[in-house]
């Protein structure tokens, strides 16, 4: 421990109580629990945290690669999911169940980049500067546009850029961008056979990542060694090493859906939304400004390796934003390529050499001056996004707070269900069933079933009871349904009983009904 000053656990004593107060969300839907229900601690989104537990749970029963759990329709296998793959063979050797390991893999995700922060911030600026830095990094927010009043410009995704968002990443996207701040490290400390491994394990489970090692690694190379090109091959190893990796990711993509899905439908939402552009540029914040004079003076000398990495990496988001259709990847992931990082550092930068030029006897207190001024900008606007991320709890949601006649119809089908059975439902509860049984669900999840939007007037044709006997026959064949579930939300919609199908009931208790396919 002695790489550290006590900034550092300053640091990391204030970043855990951040990753707490991001949690509030989850700790409240735990306090309202409803009686008789059961919480899964849904993290984020309801439907991809069921997508993320169905391939831990993959995994704990012995599983390399995931199949389509969400879609009728046949489909290759894929390691795509590999971080909640690998997370689900850790899970397997302490006997914890899915849940348990997805928020294991959380916390041990926050962890590691908390000390990535510290680390790549202590080697570039130093130990007596580095809490400076990592402070500013992690507590970064979205311009406050509120001052200006303009409050109700905020968009709602805005909230992952906020300091509360970071700390409450997804595990993939924190353990991803950790490994890829570790890599950069290593790059600075030139011990390239580390920064290599690492950047191959970051571009693996965060694939965006990789367009920093594309862009900006070569072009920082090569305008810092152009007189001397062969001292700087070595930084290409890394480049290489993340191409790898991403070749890997690309290869995994083209097995078509679902998992084509991380990159089409994600353009196909983002890519076109009005002003994305402009939001994401606003996003980078006050210190986006301040780190603008640091990033000028070093494009002008072009001679520090480290700093013309930083400030590369620092704007390549905002350059790659007009390409990234042409690059074939959603925009809004720009906005998570990390560069909070080298804006605070590069912001650091400028209050260090301004106050040893022109305060040399008050050098730290002009950084204290400098985060003071910083926090009056950005404590608000996050207090804002705090107060806004714990207004609504979802009561009443069968998805979220699960009935337990739910959970133990599900257990029952896991039991009796021969595996991958394909079963139909409401996607309310067919999003539900692969997280916790080893079935298939048809109609299930809004990116990862296919067709979604042509599916969903036809389930919900056949559970209001409209089709004909012949229709609903026909589509309970013809897309090879095992078994038909009659929850909560399914029974609410009307009665298929009239349908007269090759039908018996295997479960019903606690008003479900579960139907086997003759």
């Amino acid at each position: 421990m002695k790489k550290f000053r006590p900034g550092f656990f300053t640091f990391f004593i204030i970043g855990n109580l951040f990753f707490l107060l991001a949690n509030t969300p989850l700790f409240l839907a735990l306090q309202k629990t409803p009686q008789n229900t059961f919480y899964p601690l849904i993290h984020q989104g309801h439907m991809d945290y069921y997508l993320y537990l169905s391939a831990i749970r993959e995994s704990l029963e012995g599983s390399w690669t995931m199949k389509s759990l969400f879609s009728g329709e046949h489909a290759p296998e894929s390691f795509f999911y590999i971080y909640f793959i690998v997370l689900g063979k850790l899970g397997s050797l302490f006997r914890l169940n899915q849940i348990v390991s997805y928020h294991l893999g959380r916390i041990i995700s926050i962890e590691f980049m908390l000390v990535s922060i510290y680390l790549l911030c202590q080697e570039v600026l130093g130990r007596r500067w580095a809490f400076y830095g990592a402070f500013l990094s992690l507590f970064s927010t979205v311009l406050p546009l509120m001052y200006f009043g303009k409050s109700t410009a905020f968009p709602g995704w805005w909230s992952g850029l906020d300091a509360l968002g970071r700390m409450d990443y997804l595990p993939h996207h924190a353990f991803g961008i950790a490994a890829f701040f570790t890599t950069v490290y290593f790059i600075f400390r030139k011990k390239i056979i580390s920064a290599t491994i690492f950047a191959f394990f970051a571009t693996l489970v965060f694939p965006p990542i990789g367009l920093v090692f594309f862009f900006s690694l070569p072009f920082t190379v090569f305008i810092t060694f152009r007189q001397k090109i062969f001292q700087g091959y070595r930084f290409i190893l890394i480049s290489f090493s993340s191409m790898v990796a991403l070749f890997l990711m690309k290869w995994q993509t083209n097995l078509g859906f679902p998992w084509s899905q991380w990159k089409y439908w994600e353009m196909g939402l983002w890519n076109d939304l009005p002003n994305v552009n402009l939001y994401i540029i606003l996003g980078g914040g006050v210190l986006l400004f301040f780190s603008l004079p640091a990033v000028f003076y070093i494009f002008l000398k072009k001679q520090n390796f480290t700093y013309v990495f930083l400030a590369v990496w620092a704007i390549l988001p905002y350059l790659l934003l007009p390409f990234t259709d042409l690059i074939g990847v959603s925009r809004i992931r720009m906005a998570y390529l990390g560069n909070f990082l080298p804006l605070a550092i590069l912001s650091t930068l400028t209050v260090k050499t301004l106050s040893k030029r022109y305060f040399y006897r008050y050098g730290h207190l002009t950084a204290i001056l400098f985060l003071f001024l910083f926090s009056l900008f950005s404590f608000p606007v996050s207090y804002y996004f705090f107060l806004n991320r714990n207004s609504y709890i979802p009561l009443g949601y069968i998805n979220i707070f699960i009935p337990k006649e739910m959970m133990n119809s599900i257990a029952f089908l896991g039991k009796t269900a021969k595996p991958y059975s394909l079963v139909l439902s409401l996607d309310y509860s067919g999003n539900i069933f692969p997280a916790f049984i080893k079935v298939k669900s048809y109609f299930a999840h809004v990116a990862q079933t296919k067709d979604y939007g042509k599916k969903m007037p036809l389930v919900q044709k056949f559970y209001k009871g409209e089709m004909t006997g012949s229709e609903a026959e026909e589509f309970i064949r013809k897309n090879g349904i095992e078994y038909i579930y009659l929850g909560p939300i399914e029974k609410s919609f009307g009665n298929i009983e009239k349908y007269n199908l090759l039908i018996k009931p295997v479960y019903n208790e606690g008003g479900i009904v579960i139907y086997k396919v003759i």
